[in-house]
C-alpha cells in the first residue's frame, strides 16, 4: 500500500471512529433526564398560574387587586431540590400590594407557597376557603451617598442599577436543623423582576431587585427614587437569617423565621397541585 493510501485510510478510520462517538453521544429516544423537558416546563407553569388564580388579594374592604397576568420571574434550583418555582405580583400600577412565589419541590401533590406584602396598609388574603389579615407599614430608609434623582427618566434606570450594585447579602442557614449553621453570600441579580412608578405616592422611579441563591429568590429588595432622595426597603422570600450591606456597613437585618414567632408582613403556605387537565379562568 502506497504511503498516499495509507494516509487516506488512516483518515477514513479516524472520521469512522468520530461517527460512531457521535452517535453514542445522542440520547436514546425515551430515555429520562434530571432536567425538565418544554413540556414539563408548560404543565408546570400552567398548574402554578391555576394555584396564582385562586388567590384574592386586597386592601381592607377594597376591591381586590389585580394580578400581574405573567409571572415576573421563573427559576429552577435543583440544588435545594426545587423543581421549578415563579414569582407573581399583585397591583397593574405602583408598587406591588404582594409578591407572591409558588414553586413545586420533589412532591408532585403540592406547592410551596410564600407570600410578601409591599403595602402600605395591611392586606386582606383570601385562599381556597381560607381568610388573613397581613401585613405592617412597609418599612423603607433613606439610601445615603448617593446623588440624588435624575430628572431623566432613562437616567434613573441607570442609578437604580448602580445603587443595587452597593448593596451585599448573606444568609446563615442550618437546613432547618439538619446542619450546623452555615453563610452562603447571595447573588444580586442585577435586572430588576419589576418596575414601576406612582405619581400619587411620588414615586418617580421603583424597581425590586431579588437576592438569590443560585437563582432561588432568598430576598426582595424595593428601591424607589423619591423627590430629592432614594429609599430602600426589603421583604423575605425564605426563611433564613439574613444581613445586608451598604457600601460594607450595616443596613438591613432579618432574623429566621419561625412559626408563632415570625414575620407580620410574610405567610408561608401550600397548596395541593392543580389537576392541569382542567384549567380554571380567573376571578
Amino acid at each position: 500500500m502506497s504511503k498516499e493510501s495509507k494516509t487516506t485510510s488512516a483518515r477514513i478510520s479516524i472520521r469512522g471512529l468520530a461517527t460512531i462517538l457521535c452517535l453514542l453521544c445522542v440520547p436514546v429516544s425515551g430515555q429520562e433526564s434530571s432536567a425538565p423537558t418544554i413540556q414539563d416546563r408548560e404543565k408546570s407553569l400552567m398548574a402554578m398560574r391555576m394555584a396564582a388564580a385562586t388567590f384574592s388579594i386586597s386592601v381592607a374592604n377594597e376591591t381586590p387587586a389585580k394580578r400581574i397576568e405573567k409571572p415576573i420571574y421563573r427559576y429552577h434550583d435543583p440544588a435545594r431540590k426545587f423543581v421549578d418555582g415563579s414569582i407573581w405580583a399583585w397591583g397593574t400600577s405602583g408598587r406591588p400590594l404582594a409578591l407572591v412565589t409558588i414553586a413545586r419541590d420533589e412532591r408532585p401533590e403540592r406547592l410551596m407557597v410564600e407570600t410578601v406584602v409591599f403595602s402600605d396598609q395591611p392586606i386582606r388574603l383570601r385562599l381556597a376557603g381560607f381568610q388573613q389579615e397581613l401585613g405592617a407599614p412597609f418599612a423603607m430608609k433613606s439610601v445615603p451617598d448617593v446623588d440624588a434623582p435624575h430628572k431623566s427618566s432613562q437616567r434613573r434606570q441607570s442609578q437604580l442599577k448602580l445603587i443595587a450594585r452597593k448593596f451585599k447579602a448573606v444568609e446563615m442557614w442550618d437546613n432547618d436543623g439538619a446542619t450546623d449553621l452555615q453563610r452562603y453570600e447571595l447573588r444580586l441579580l442585577v435586572k430588576p423582576i419589576h418596575q414601576y412608578s406612582d405619581d400619587k405616592k411620588g414615586i418617580l422611579s421603583g424597581a425590586i431587585f431579588l437576592f438569590s441563591y443560585g437563582s432561588n429568590p432568598e430576598l426582595a429588595m424595593v428601591l424607589e427614587a423619591h423627590a430629592g432622595e432614594w429609599k430602600c426597603g426589603f421583604g423575605r422570600m425564605g426563611w433564613a437569617q439574613t444581613t445586608v450591606t451598604y457600601n460594607g456597613q450595616p443596613f438591613f437585618d432579618q432574623k429566621k423565621y419561625s412559626f408563632g414567632n415570625g414575620d407580620p408582613r410574610y405567610l408561608m403556605t401550600s397548596l395541593p397541585t392543580p389537576d392541569t387537565t382542567e384549567e380554571i379562568a380567573d376571578p
